[in-house]
């Protein structure tokens, strides 16, 4: 059975036919528990990077029982090598009532999705920001300390520490956008813009930002040799922005 996948046009050349061709798969197995499929992050717009960046997919489902997950565990598995991210999943009940606890995470999808079936329960949810600034602080933190200790891990090789700059990078975006909206300013949704405004708000210096958003991107790079010392820029810049966010 074929299902109509919605705002086609709308998706990044680069990840529509294997978003289209998930959706018709994951609909074929397990339509009656599925609401809604919503595409979001970089795949919906031109800061996706063939190779490097996540296909992220939200499903609004009718239960979270995971039994009933199991006729399509290969499915996620296959599509894995593709770039897809394993779905999260939601009903719609546990998202209305966990905006106040996730509003970094439903801000970012809220601005920031394509719907593919279903109704779109993001465009009129009302998130508070009460806790934002709260949580701001809190991903920065955990994230400063997580990095720390892959470091501790995987840092005798420069090699290493480079894969490890570039694959943390992209989840401090979305902590980014919202230092901006806590500063009254409504945040871009491209990742240089972001970038710029983020650090003219806190007063942080831009080129290391820069530099791993460019060296993402292919169009620069960070030298093996000077890795370590990067990081170390890199992780001192973000343990500032993280007093500054404690201090909002």
């Amino acid at each position: 059975m074929s299902y109509e996948i919605l705002n086609l046009d709308k998706l990044n050349i680069k990840v529509r036919n294997t978003v289209e061709t998930f959706c018709q798969k994951l609909l074929n197995k397990s339509s009656l528990l599925i609401d809604s499929i919503i595409l979001y992050g970089s795949a919906t717009g031109s800061d996706f990077i063939e190779g490097k960046s996540n296909i992220n997919i939200l499903l609004i489902v009718k239960d979270t029982n995971l039994l009933l997950f199991q006729p399509v565990l290969n499915l996620f598995e296959n599509y894995a090598k593709k770039g897809l991210v394993p779905p999260l999943f939601f009903t719609s009940e546990e998202i209305k009532n966990s905006t106040d606890i996730f509003p970094i995470e439903f801000l970012d999808i809220k601005e920031n999705h394509i719907l593919l079936f279903g109704k779109d329960t993001f465009i009129n949810l009302d998130i508070p920001i009460s806790n934002l600034r709260l949580q701001c602080e809190s991903e920065l933190k955990g994230k400063i300390i997580r990095l720390r200790q892959i470091y501790l891990e995987r840092g005798q090789k420069s090699k290493e520490i480079e894969k490890i700059i570039g694959s943390t990078f992209s989840s401090f975006i979305p902590i980014f956008k919202n230092l901006i909206r806590l500063k009254n300013k409504i945040p871009p949704q491209d990742k240089e813009s972001i970038i710029n405004i983020v650090c003219n708000e806190f007063g942080l210096e831009k080129d290391i930002l820069i530099s791993i958003l460019r060296d993402r991107k292919g169009d620069g790079k960070i030298e093996g040799k000077d890795a370590a010392s990067f990081l170390g820029k890199y992780l001192s810049l973000l343990t500032k922005l993280a007093d500054m966010a404690d201090k909002l």
